[in-house]
């Protein structure tokens, strides 16, 4: 690291003060939106892929800058992240992609993806032909490695580069900090005006123990207080939020009385980067490294510090981290913690849809039923109850489980809007109370799509010529022995499909964002 940024000032949120408000909150460009967000789930790269197409059906739409929010986890954020901070030299359409009618999609144009577009980027997500030397580099391994598939190709995988919201937040920074300097940032794209972006991951403890972790351009950490859950159960993990470019720091050497902390950062790992955020939020393996006692595996690794009752007993600890979707593939909790009263979910998941017509037996995405109801056996837990948010209403889920399954024996796109009692959920720090409004998009084969395909790509998808789970493709494995990669022709398709269901979806979309 260079010497000039080992030491850092960086401000300080304590989320248990009363007086706490979360800190985009503060920004007029934040706030003065309507109080609406959109979320987009887990899946590798099959949910990146989702991603892209529904961000390009709502972009053209032109609906985006409705939203206050965009959360996002693990795949879901492979796309969000650069998008978020895309080079305003990149057009979004160029990133994004075309919206394209299905009759007029060709099966030579499917293996096209110009550069730099994501499209071509997620086509290109070999684990092996991104094993750089730069990819090895400790617990920063896996970092560097979905860096380079995912934001290399757009200039964000610098490992010497902090990020932050706008120029405005950029200013107070510097004005604090004089060992810094304007390029030692990316900003979100100031052009384009985007919703605020909330990547979601965990820090991984023993015993099924999974603290959600909140990634942000203004703040990274744990809102809620996690009692005697950190180092050798003596330690407190939670309650506060620093801002990124003083994340992963040492104990702070002192804290102003505006909140301000000064920390030491040290070698260039401790740089906490949009590499970092990318790693993090899709590092799922984390989960088996931790199981298996298999620290040396590459996984992230930070420090992480909280405010206790005295300033004095400050201790940072390092902690494994892993993906946001371990816990909840959804990337609804941060909305809900932040009182968000509409949110579009675009669940992205490998589970197709599926009533048995004799028994009524529901398969669906273990996500959705865990927000009104304790699994069984989730993650190897007997009780995952930690997820339920809409709690006493199993009738509304049973109702849009049965509205999903309507839309797609029609043959339109699977989307369904409820409204919901959210109910307490310490473990996110969600204090219930209030009703929200849900649009659910389930990812499944819309037939009013593929019967629009001309009739050679029609019979191509019909006989499994892109892998017969079409566009439920498995997360890991499903162009085996390759790990995560999807073909060109498979990207593409899953986008094309993905914005199509958003855009036949056009009214209830603009109703919904009360446009």
């Amino acid at each position: 690291m260079i010497d000039r940024m080992k030491y850092v000032r960086a401000r300080v949120y304590d989320t248990r003060d009363p007086s706490f408000g979360f800190p985009e909150l503060q920004l007029d460009g934040v706030k003065k939106r309507p109080n609406c967000g959109v979320a987009f789930s887990g899946g590798g790269t099959r949910s990146a892929s989702l991603t892209l197409g529904q961000l390009r059906g709502l972009h053209a739409l032109g609906v985006l800058e409705k939203f206050r929010y965009l959360s996002a986890v693990s795949g879901g954020a492979w796309t969000a992240i650069p998008y978020t901070f895309l080079d305003p030299a990149i057009s979004d359409d160029l990133f994004l992609g075309a919206c394209v009618k299905p009759e007029d999609l060709r099966r030579d144009g499917l293996r096209e993806a110009p550069e730099p577009s994501m499209a071509r980027a997620i086509s290109r997500s070999s684990i092996l032909g991104n094993l750089t030397p730069d990819a090895l580099a400790g617990d920063e391994s896996y970092a560097h490695l979905i860096a380079n598939i995912f934001l290399k190709p757009f200039g964000l995988a610098s490992e010497q580069r902090f990020f932050t919201w706008d120029a405005a937040c950029r200013e107070r920074i510097l004005a604090q900090n004089l060992n810094l300097r304007k390029e030692d940032f990316h900003l979100a794209n100031p052009g384009a005006n985007r919703p605020f972006l909330i990547a979601g991951g965990i820090i991984i403890r023993p015993g099924f123990v999974r603290i959600p972790f909140d990634m942000t351009p203004l703040y990274a950490g744990v809102c809620p207080v996690f009692r005697k859950a950190g180092a050798n159960g003596r330690f407190d993990i939670g309650g506060t939020y620093i801002e990124p470019h003083g994340f992963d720091s040492d104990s702070p050497e002192s804290i102003d009385p505006e909140g301000n902390a000064y920390v030491r950062l040290g070698r260039p790992k401790h740089m906490f980067t949009l590499s970092d955020v990318a790693g993090t939020t899709g590092a799922a393996p984390a989960e088996y490294a931790e199981r298996f006692g298999l620290g040396w595996a590459g996984f992230p690794e930070f420090k992480y510090w909280c405010l206790p009752p005295r300033p004095s007993a400050v201790k940072a600890k390092e902690y494994d981290f892993g993906d946001g979707g371990i816990l909840e593939n959804l990337g609804i909790m941060p909305l809900l913690k932040r009182k968000v009263e509409r949110i579009i979910v675009f669940v992205n998941g490998e589970t197709e849809l599926l009533v048995d017509r004799y028994t009524s037996a529901v398969t669906i995405s273990d996500s959705i039923p865990a927000l009104f109801k304790p699994l069984k056996n989730h993650y190897g837990e007997k009780k995952f109850d930690t997820n339920v948010v809409f709690a006493g209403q199993e009738k509304e889920y049973m109702e849009l489980v049965y509205a999903l399954k309507v839309k797609l024996d029609a043959g339109l796109p699977p989307v369904v809007t409820g409204e919901y009692e959210v109910t307490p959920q310490p473990h996110y720090g969600i204090p219930g109370g209030g009703r929200v409004k849900v649009m659910w998009v389930y990812n499944g084969r819309v037939r009013g799509w593929t019967e629009r395909l001309p009739a050679d790509l029609r019979f191509a998808v019909a006989r499994g010529d892109y892998g017969a789970r079409f566009p439920n493709y498995r997360t890991f494995m499903e162009n085996f022995p390759a790990v995560i990669d999807l073909k060109p022709e498979q990207v593409n398709l899953l986008a094309h499909l993905s914005s199509y269901n958003v855009m036949e979806s056009a009214s209830e979309i603009r109703e919904f964002v009360g446009e």
